[in-house]
């Protein structure tokens, strides 16, 4: 686990640092943006696509965020339960997703984590464009 600090900020101390410091306004409307981007994909992919390449697209979307370069493998420290719930689907549908990834050797299976270890193969299986995934 990661150790995380976090406080509370009321509404108009926010509004007073966004109006002191426009960069951190840009960064919170950029992540905002961003998030709903995020969910607009899953929703799109749940409507369009089969669960397996569902799976492969959120791992490849989460790999392009996680990893740096062409390291590889790119570690995902998610459960199989919580890529279901990301995904949208019961528990031993992802796992079957999950193991069918790994049997055509773009993931391999780990204890709360999967490891994409053919980043390009999954992208490729999974449809999924970083200019447009």
């Amino acid at each position: 686990m990661t150790r995380v600090t976090a406080g509370v900020i009321t509404a108009s101390a926010l509004t007073n640092v966004l109006t002191t410091y426009p960069t951190a306004a840009w960064e919170l409307v950029r992540t905002q943006a961003h998030r709903l981007d995020w969910a607009n994909r899953r929703r799109v992919d749940f409507v369009s696509r089969r669960a397996t390449a569902r799976v492969a697209r959120v791992l490849a979307d989460l790999a392009h965020e996680i990893g740096s370069g062409n390291e590889q493998p790119i570690r995902v420290e998610l459960s199989q339960r919580d890529i279901a719930s990301i995904v949208g689907m019961a528990l031993n549908t992802a796992e079957n997703a999950l193991r069918s990834l790994a049997h055509h050797g773009y993931i391999e299976r780990r204890y709360r984590a999967v490891l994409i270890v053919d980043l390009a193969g999954l992208a490729e299986f999974a449809d999924w464009d970083r200019d447009n995934p």
